[in-house]
């Protein structure tokens, strides 16, 4: 496949903002960012101040459960991670520093986002990049390569999924990447939290990633839980729950943030009814 640079897709997209670079800034990252990227994160931190300390505490969530996923699982697959930052170790150092060469497999829906992270780490024993939208997760197989779409059928793996608040529908995304997962296998999920945001937060943040060419959807816990357990998950205790920014290196989840949820999931042996 022939992969374009990072710099020639992000060259294309400078015009409007992306999801994906407004987090980075977001995150206190600004060397992937351009003027509109940028513009449209002030206006969100100015309307919810918050915002940069839940995007901070989703990385923080992420990094933490990939350690905790390196432990029980074969394989990890991670969407929507973004750009990586210096500040923090990345997925397959961390899981890589558990179990050496377990394979890891970053998908994202941004091109630009894909290409920079093959420059990085395409290189790296065990690491796979794919260009891929959520929804694609029904088709998981092929997205891998061969030994990791192997081991789908046969070991436990591990899945994160972060900013699902830009996801419409949530049912045939859980459910299609179930079909896929053998018992045991591990799930986690980030989804900004709306119950406390106020109609003119939410309106703001649907504004702004209208711009950036994605869909933002309220989704209270409850809802989030409920979309689990119809997919067939096992939520873990406590279930979703709000998360206060930690550092990158602090493997304990530490409840209190108000805008932003993390939830952990098994796929049990048997299916409740």
């Amino acid at each position: 496949m022939n992969l374009r640079s990072s710099e020639e897709i992000d060259s294309l997209l400078m015009t409007k903002p992306t999801s994906a670079r407004i987090a980075a800034y977001l995150r206190g990252d600004s060397s992937h960012c351009y003027g509109p990227d940028r513009e449209a994160a002030n206006i969100l931190m100015t309307t919810t101040p918050l915002l940069k300390e839940a995007e901070r505490a989703r990385r923080g969530f992420v990094i933490a459960t990939a350690r905790t996923f390196a432990t029980v699982t074969r394989q990890l697959i991670v969407h929507g991670y973004g750009y990586p930052s210096s500040a923090s170790p990345n997925l397959h150092h961390v899981t890589h520093a558990v179990h050496p060469g377990m394979p890891v497999a970053y998908l994202d829906d941004d091109p630009s986002v894909t290409a920079y992270l093959h420059r990085q780490f395409g290189r790296h024993r065990g690491v796979h990049t794919a260009t891929a939208a959520m929804h694609d997760l029904s088709s998981l197989p092929a997205l891998l390569p061969g030994d990791s779409a192997d081991l789908l059928s046969d070991r436990p793996t591990g899945v994160i999924l972060t900013g699902l608040e830009l996801i419409r529908d949530l049912n045939p995304v859980l459910a299609g990447l179930r079909k896929h997962l053998v018992a045991g296998s591990r799930l986690a999920i980030t989804h900004l939290r709306t119950d406390e945001m106020t109609f003119f937060e939410i309106g703001e943040l649907t504004g702004i990633y209208r711009t950036a060419g994605a869909l933002f959807t309220p989704r209270s816990s409850d809802a989030l839980a409920a979309a689990l357990k119809r997919a067939g998950y096992v939520l873990d205790e406590p279930g979703p729950a709000t998360l206060h920014p930690w550092e990158a290196h602090n493997s304990r989840h530490v409840l209190g943030h108000r805008l932003l949820l993390g939830v952990t999931a098994t796929v049990p042996h048997q299916i409740a009814a």
